[in-house]
């Protein structure tokens, strides 16, 4: 398991009325080299990199209230349909080492 990649800070802001906002400061040279190895390109073409946001324990010495890391959670490749299906003959209708003699 790899370590946080830290990339950001941020502050909450609240309002009069109760609401609340979090501003963002990001290290974008960081972000642009950590994109080769945890961004994507989507089939529209844009990039993208996940990011998390969290909420610090004890407020930093600038009044930060939030920590921005990158998401490096990479999914394991799903096998192809093909690769699945392939160990079934079409002929097949019981999938093999699976009993003929179900009990209900």
């Amino acid at each position: 398991m790899e370590g946080k990649i830290y990339c950001g800070s941020g502050k909450e802001k609240t309002f009069n009325g109760g609401g609340s906002i979090i501003e963002v400061s990001l290290t974008l040279d960081g972000i642009a080299e950590l994109f080769k190895q945890y961004g994507f390109t989507t089939k529209a073409g844009k990039k993208i990199i996940k990011l998390k946001i969290g909420k610090r324990r004890e407020i930093g010495n600038y009044g930060e209230t939030h920590t921005v890391e990158i998401d490096t959670f990479k999914p394991e490749a799903k096998p192809q349909r093909d690769e699945v299906t392939k160990h079934y003959a079409k002929d097949d209708s019981v999938p093999p080492d699976f009993p003929d003699d179900i009990p209900f």
